[in-house]
């Protein structure tokens, strides 16, 4: 049986804080015109489905890319689970980027397991949930991450 899940839960892993604060920030990174539904204009924090409507992901992925012409998809492809996990997959990859190109970083722990990303049911209603296991790299991992 699975376990449930909650929103908190997607909320105490470091990716739920990074959009928070890239979001809601002072100041923020995307102005919150360009991903808020009217009626949440200057709520204080973000709510889940907020993510999981697409606009705060297709406004991080264009300001950490602005080159990029994707945008996520809304199409029945890109509703399906292997669509979702694609776009997600993307985006982390647009992150790991911005890091080494905009901040001279590098990120080094794993990224989440793009299989965790699963549908459950929460209050009776079906949600798509990610769940962020990071772990960090052993310092050999880390070295090979760094020359390649």
């Amino acid at each position: 049986m699975k376990e449930r899940k909650t929103e908190s839960v997607f909320w105490s892993h470091p990716l739920a804080f990074w959009l928070q604060d890239c979001a809601l920030g002072d100041p923020p990174l995307i102005p919150e015109q360009e991903w808020r539904m009217e009626h949440r204009l200057n709520c204080p924090k973000i709510h889940f489905e907020e993510i999981s409507n697409g606009f705060l992901m297709t406004s991080l992925m264009k300001f950490i890319d602005p080159q990029t012409q994707l945008s996520l998809d809304f199409s029945e492809n890109g509703k399906s689970k292997k669509g979702r996990s694609l776009q997600f997959q993307n985006l982390l990859i647009r992150i790991s980027r911005f890091y080494e190109t905009n901040l001279e970083q590098i990120i080094v722990c794993q990224l989440p397991d793009l299989h965790t990303l699963t549908r459950i049911e929460f209050d009776g209603e079906d949600f798509f949930f990610v769940k962020f296991e990071l772990s960090y790299l052993d310092s050999h991992e880390r070295y090979q991450k760094v020359i390649n």
